[in-house]
Protein backbone atom coordinates (compact mmCIF):
# COMPACT_ATOMS: atom_id res chain seq x y z
CA UNK A 1 0.00 0.00 0.00
CA UNK A 2 3.22 2.13 0.47
CA UNK A 3 4.17 1.86 -2.91
CA UNK A 4 0.95 2.62 -4.58
CA UNK A 5 0.59 6.15 -3.43
CA UNK A 6 4.50 7.20 -3.82
CA UNK A 7 4.47 10.26 -5.58
CA UNK A 8 0.52 9.74 -6.17
CA UNK A 9 -0.19 13.67 -7.03
CA UNK A 10 1.91 13.21 -10.19
CA UNK A 11 0.66 9.67 -11.58
CA UNK A 12 -2.74 9.19 -13.38
CA UNK A 13 -3.25 6.06 -11.37
CA UNK A 14 -1.99 4.33 -8.31
CA UNK A 15 0.00 1.20 -8.85
CA UNK A 16 -2.27 -1.54 -7.78
CA UNK A 17 -0.63 -5.29 -8.50
CA UNK A 18 -2.82 -7.99 -9.64
CA UNK A 19 -2.31 -11.46 -8.29
CA UNK A 20 -3.25 -15.05 -10.40
CA UNK A 21 -6.30 -16.29 -8.97
CA UNK A 22 -5.27 -14.86 -5.66
CA UNK A 23 -7.68 -11.23 -6.24
CA UNK A 24 -9.67 -11.44 -3.09
CA UNK A 25 -6.34 -10.54 -1.58
CA UNK A 26 -5.23 -7.93 -3.61
CA UNK A 27 -8.50 -5.81 -4.35
CA UNK A 28 -10.98 -6.68 -1.89
CA UNK A 29 -8.78 -4.61 1.17
CA UNK A 30 -8.66 -1.75 -1.59
CA UNK A 31 -12.34 -2.03 -2.09
CA UNK A 32 -13.05 -1.61 1.32
CA UNK A 33 -10.33 1.17 2.04
CA UNK A 34 -11.83 3.65 -0.94
CA UNK A 35 -15.64 2.77 0.48
CA UNK A 36 -14.45 3.74 4.00
CA UNK A 37 -11.95 6.88 2.36
CA UNK A 38 -15.60 7.63 0.28
CA UNK A 39 -18.35 7.71 3.40
CA UNK A 40 -15.46 9.28 5.82
CA UNK A 41 -15.26 12.24 3.08
CA UNK A 42 -19.49 12.48 2.42
CA UNK A 43 -20.51 12.14 5.24
CA UNK A 44 -17.59 14.82 6.98
CA UNK A 45 -16.13 12.47 9.71
CA UNK A 46 -12.91 14.17 9.00
CA UNK A 47 -11.69 16.39 11.48
CA UNK A 48 -10.56 19.11 8.86
CA UNK A 49 -11.72 20.03 4.76
CA UNK A 50 -8.89 17.82 3.67
CA UNK A 51 -8.42 18.42 -0.13
CA UNK A 52 -5.55 15.87 -0.28
CA UNK A 53 -7.97 13.50 1.18
CA UNK A 54 -10.82 13.23 -1.46
CA UNK A 55 -8.01 13.33 -4.08
CA UNK A 56 -6.28 10.32 -3.09
CA UNK A 57 -10.05 8.66 -2.53
CA UNK A 58 -10.90 9.40 -5.98
CA UNK A 59 -7.77 8.23 -7.13
CA UNK A 60 -7.99 4.96 -5.73
CA UNK A 61 -11.47 4.89 -6.78
CA UNK A 62 -10.75 5.40 -10.37
CA UNK A 63 -7.35 2.99 -10.77
CA UNK A 64 -9.56 0.29 -9.24
CA UNK A 65 -12.12 0.83 -11.48
CA UNK A 66 -9.40 0.70 -14.50
CA UNK A 67 -7.67 -1.93 -14.40
CA UNK A 68 -11.40 -4.10 -13.73
CA UNK A 69 -12.06 -6.83 -16.38
CA UNK A 70 -14.71 -4.10 -18.06
CA UNK A 71 -11.95 -2.03 -18.90
CA UNK A 72 -8.69 -4.12 -19.27
CA UNK A 73 -8.73 -7.13 -20.81
CA UNK A 74 -6.26 -9.10 -18.11
CA UNK A 75 -8.09 -7.34 -14.85
CA UNK A 76 -10.29 -8.67 -12.11
CA UNK A 77 -13.59 -9.18 -12.00
CA UNK A 78 -15.97 -12.63 -13.45
CA UNK A 79 -15.37 -14.02 -9.66
CA UNK A 80 -16.16 -15.28 -6.59
CA UNK A 81 -16.82 -11.92 -4.46
CA UNK A 82 -15.59 -10.27 -7.25
CA UNK A 83 -19.23 -7.99 -7.25
CA UNK A 84 -18.63 -7.52 -3.81
CA UNK A 85 -15.55 -5.08 -4.41
CA UNK A 86 -16.88 -3.87 -7.36
CA UNK A 87 -20.48 -3.23 -5.13
CA UNK A 88 -17.61 -1.20 -2.04
CA UNK A 89 -15.98 0.60 -4.85
CA UNK A 90 -18.98 1.51 -6.76
CA UNK A 91 -20.59 3.20 -3.97
CA UNK A 92 -17.72 4.69 -3.27
CA UNK A 93 -17.63 6.61 -6.37
CA UNK A 94 -21.06 7.44 -6.24
CA UNK A 95 -20.60 9.09 -3.08
CA UNK A 96 -17.85 11.22 -4.62
CA UNK A 97 -19.90 11.05 -8.23
CA UNK A 98 -19.15 15.40 -8.33
CA UNK A 99 -15.55 15.25 -7.99
CA UNK A 100 -14.56 12.14 -10.10
CA UNK A 101 -13.33 12.79 -14.14
CA UNK A 102 -15.97 11.73 -16.79
CA UNK A 103 -13.67 9.28 -18.03
CA UNK A 104 -13.07 7.70 -14.63
CA UNK A 105 -16.94 8.14 -14.52
CA UNK A 106 -17.74 6.05 -17.16
CA UNK A 107 -14.90 3.05 -16.46
CA UNK A 108 -16.80 2.90 -13.17
CA UNK A 109 -20.16 2.44 -14.74
CA UNK A 110 -18.88 -0.06 -17.22
CA UNK A 111 -17.65 -2.12 -13.98
CA UNK A 112 -20.80 -1.49 -12.12
CA UNK A 113 -23.11 -2.97 -15.01
CA UNK A 114 -20.67 -5.59 -16.08
CA UNK A 115 -20.35 -7.34 -12.66
CA UNK A 116 -24.27 -6.66 -12.12
CA UNK A 117 -24.98 -8.14 -15.72
CA UNK A 118 -23.71 -11.21 -14.58
CA UNK A 119 -26.70 -12.34 -12.16
CA UNK A 120 -29.76 -11.49 -14.72
CA UNK A 121 -29.74 -15.24 -15.28
CA UNK A 122 -27.89 -16.20 -12.25
CA UNK A 123 -29.34 -19.76 -10.54
CA UNK A 124 -29.44 -19.01 -6.65
CA UNK A 125 -28.01 -21.53 -4.47
CA UNK A 126 -29.57 -22.68 -1.26
CA UNK A 127 -28.00 -24.16 1.71
CA UNK A 128 -31.24 -26.53 2.14
CA UNK A 129 -33.63 -27.46 -1.02
CA UNK A 130 -37.18 -27.22 -0.29
CA UNK A 131 -37.86 -30.50 0.10
CA UNK A 132 -35.51 -30.36 3.23
CA UNK A 133 -32.64 -31.78 1.46
CA UNK A 134 -29.05 -30.05 2.65
CA UNK A 135 -27.61 -28.90 -0.16
CA UNK A 136 -23.98 -28.04 0.95
CA UNK A 137 -23.53 -29.62 4.06
CA UNK A 138 -22.51 -26.96 6.88
CA UNK A 139 -22.12 -23.90 4.51
CA UNK A 140 -24.91 -21.35 3.88
CA UNK A 141 -25.33 -19.68 0.99
CA UNK A 142 -27.02 -16.86 2.49
CA UNK A 143 -24.05 -14.73 3.09
CA UNK A 144 -22.70 -15.23 -0.56
CA UNK A 145 -26.40 -14.40 -1.86
CA UNK A 146 -26.46 -11.03 0.18
CA UNK A 147 -22.96 -9.83 -0.77
CA UNK A 148 -23.77 -10.53 -4.53
CA UNK A 149 -27.20 -8.34 -4.25
CA UNK A 150 -25.09 -5.60 -2.93
CA UNK A 151 -24.44 -4.97 -6.72
CA UNK A 152 -27.31 -5.33 -8.36
CA UNK A 153 -29.18 -2.43 -5.74
CA UNK A 154 -26.42 -0.09 -6.48
CA UNK A 155 -27.02 -0.62 -10.23
CA UNK A 156 -30.40 -0.11 -9.74
CA UNK A 157 -30.29 2.73 -7.57
CA UNK A 158 -27.14 4.70 -9.93
CA UNK A 159 -28.43 3.82 -13.40
CA UNK A 160 -32.35 3.50 -13.06
CA UNK A 161 -32.45 4.34 -16.93
CA UNK A 162 -30.94 1.86 -17.83
CA UNK A 163 -32.20 -1.18 -20.15
CA UNK A 164 -31.41 -3.88 -17.49
CA UNK A 165 -32.67 -1.69 -14.28
CA UNK A 166 -35.75 -3.69 -14.17
CA UNK A 167 -34.08 -7.22 -14.47
CA UNK A 168 -31.40 -6.00 -12.19
CA UNK A 169 -34.22 -5.45 -9.58
CA UNK A 170 -35.91 -8.52 -9.94
CA UNK A 171 -32.91 -10.18 -9.16
CA UNK A 172 -32.37 -8.23 -6.64
CA UNK A 173 -35.30 -9.46 -4.35
CA UNK A 174 -34.83 -12.71 -5.75
CA UNK A 175 -31.20 -12.69 -3.99
CA UNK A 176 -32.05 -10.86 -0.95
CA UNK A 177 -35.49 -13.31 0.02
CA UNK A 178 -33.39 -16.50 -0.35
CA UNK A 179 -30.10 -14.86 1.65
CA UNK A 180 -32.44 -15.18 4.68
CA UNK A 181 -35.39 -17.30 3.61
CA UNK A 182 -35.95 -20.35 6.55
CA UNK A 183 -37.54 -24.03 5.68
CA UNK A 184 -41.00 -22.69 6.25
CA UNK A 185 -40.81 -19.50 3.49
CA UNK A 186 -39.99 -22.00 0.89
CA UNK A 187 -43.39 -23.57 0.99
CA UNK A 188 -44.93 -20.51 2.16
CA UNK A 189 -47.66 -18.39 0.56
CA UNK A 190 -46.94 -15.00 2.17
CA UNK A 191 -46.38 -12.23 -0.68
CA UNK A 192 -43.08 -9.40 -0.02
CA UNK A 193 -43.07 -6.82 -2.86
CA UNK A 194 -45.22 -8.65 -4.42
CA UNK A 195 -43.81 -12.45 -4.57
CA UNK A 196 -45.12 -14.95 -3.74
CA UNK A 197 -42.70 -16.61 -1.43
CA UNK A 198 -42.97 -20.56 -2.55
CA UNK A 199 -43.47 -19.60 -6.13
CA UNK A 200 -39.49 -17.43 -5.74
CA UNK A 201 -37.58 -19.80 -3.56
CA UNK A 202 -36.22 -22.95 -4.33
CA UNK A 203 -34.94 -23.40 -0.76
CA UNK A 204 -33.96 -21.58 2.77
CA UNK A 205 -29.94 -20.67 4.19
CA UNK A 206 -30.94 -19.87 7.34
CA UNK A 207 -32.27 -22.26 10.10
CA UNK A 208 -35.95 -21.62 11.59
CA UNK A 209 -34.60 -20.48 14.56
CA UNK A 210 -32.90 -17.34 13.15
CA UNK A 211 -29.63 -19.20 13.39
CA UNK A 212 -27.49 -19.80 10.77
CA UNK A 213 -25.20 -22.59 9.67
CA UNK A 214 -21.17 -21.87 8.13
CA UNK A 215 -18.25 -23.55 8.79
CA UNK A 216 -20.33 -26.72 10.05
CA UNK A 217 -21.17 -24.20 13.03
CA UNK A 218 -24.17 -22.07 14.88
CA UNK A 219 -22.07 -19.53 13.37
CA UNK A 220 -22.53 -15.85 15.08
CA UNK A 221 -20.37 -14.14 12.74
CA UNK A 222 -22.34 -15.40 9.41
CA UNK A 223 -25.68 -14.28 11.29
CA UNK A 224 -24.39 -11.20 11.04
CA UNK A 225 -22.76 -10.86 7.73
CA UNK A 226 -26.31 -11.86 6.17
CA UNK A 227 -27.54 -8.95 8.10
CA UNK A 228 -24.83 -6.74 6.99
CA UNK A 229 -25.24 -7.63 2.99
CA UNK A 230 -28.55 -7.52 3.15
CA UNK A 231 -29.04 -4.15 4.84
CA UNK A 232 -26.66 -2.36 2.04
CA UNK A 233 -29.96 -1.89 -0.07
CA UNK A 234 -31.42 0.09 2.47
CA UNK A 235 -28.50 2.45 2.47
CA UNK A 236 -28.72 2.15 -1.51
CA UNK A 237 -32.34 3.03 -1.62
CA UNK A 238 -32.48 5.55 1.26
CA UNK A 239 -29.45 7.62 -0.47
CA UNK A 240 -31.09 7.52 -3.90
CA UNK A 241 -34.53 8.47 -1.94
CA UNK A 242 -36.22 5.43 -3.42
CA UNK A 243 -38.77 3.56 -1.62
CA UNK A 244 -36.90 0.53 0.50
CA UNK A 245 -37.96 -2.94 -0.80
CA UNK A 246 -39.46 -4.97 2.09
CA UNK A 247 -36.85 -7.99 0.56
CA UNK A 248 -34.50 -5.86 2.11
CA UNK A 249 -35.64 -6.37 5.66
CA UNK A 250 -37.00 -9.78 5.01
CA UNK A 251 -36.36 -11.96 8.41
CA UNK A 252 -33.80 -9.91 9.89
CA UNK A 253 -35.88 -9.29 13.15
CA UNK A 254 -36.00 -12.88 13.36
CA UNK A 255 -32.46 -13.19 13.21
CA UNK A 256 -31.71 -10.00 15.52
CA UNK A 257 -34.56 -12.19 18.01
CA UNK A 258 -32.25 -15.10 17.87
CA UNK A 259 -28.94 -13.07 18.58
CA UNK A 260 -30.30 -11.43 21.25
CA UNK A 261 -32.86 -14.37 23.14
CA UNK A 262 -31.17 -17.60 21.84
CA UNK A 263 -30.54 -20.19 24.63
CA UNK A 264 -27.43 -21.13 23.44
CA UNK A 265 -27.80 -24.56 25.61
CA UNK A 266 -30.33 -25.73 23.18
CA UNK A 267 -27.58 -25.42 20.90
CA UNK A 268 -24.44 -27.12 22.67
CA UNK A 269 -25.44 -28.01 26.66
CA UNK A 270 -21.90 -26.04 27.76
CA UNK A 271 -23.63 -22.62 26.93
CA UNK A 272 -26.76 -23.00 29.05
CA UNK A 273 -27.99 -19.98 29.98
CA UNK A 274 -25.64 -18.15 27.80
CA UNK A 275 -27.14 -15.99 24.13
CA UNK A 276 -24.97 -14.58 21.27
CA UNK A 277 -25.08 -11.37 22.31
CA UNK A 278 -23.97 -11.86 25.97
CA UNK A 279 -26.07 -10.59 29.07
CA UNK A 280 -23.94 -8.07 32.11
CA UNK A 281 -24.65 -8.98 35.23
CA UNK A 282 -27.95 -6.29 35.34
CA UNK A 283 -28.96 -8.71 32.97
CA UNK A 284 -28.66 -6.43 29.44
CA UNK A 285 -27.64 -6.97 26.43
CA UNK A 286 -24.56 -6.43 25.69
CA UNK A 287 -20.97 -5.94 23.58
CA UNK A 288 -19.82 -9.51 24.74
CA UNK A 289 -19.92 -11.97 22.01
CA UNK A 290 -20.33 -15.66 22.19
CA UNK A 291 -21.64 -19.06 19.93
CA UNK A 292 -21.95 -22.90 20.09
CA UNK A 293 -19.15 -24.55 20.12
CA UNK A 294 -15.59 -22.76 19.16
CA UNK A 295 -15.45 -20.05 16.92
CA UNK A 296 -13.11 -20.92 14.12
CA UNK A 297 -11.90 -17.80 13.41
CA UNK A 298 -9.44 -18.02 16.62
CA UNK A 299 -8.99 -15.15 19.08
CA UNK A 300 -11.14 -12.41 20.96
CA UNK A 301 -14.11 -10.93 18.27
Amino acid sequence: SKKSFINWENTNHLYIPLKENRNENAIRPWSHISFTMASADFFKCLKVNDNDFRQKTCKLISSLAKIHCSNYFLGWGDEWQSAEWAENIGFGAWLEWDNLTLRDKRKIANMIIHEADRFINYKVPYYTAKSGKTLFKGDTKGEENAWNSRILALAYCMFPEHEHANLWYIKLLELLLSSSARPTDANSTRTVDGIVLNQLLNGSNINEDGTVTNHGLYHIDYMTTVYEGMSDSIFIFLLAGKKIPAAALFNLDIVYDCLVNKNLGNLDSKKEGHHFYERNENGEISSELNMPGKNDWGGKW
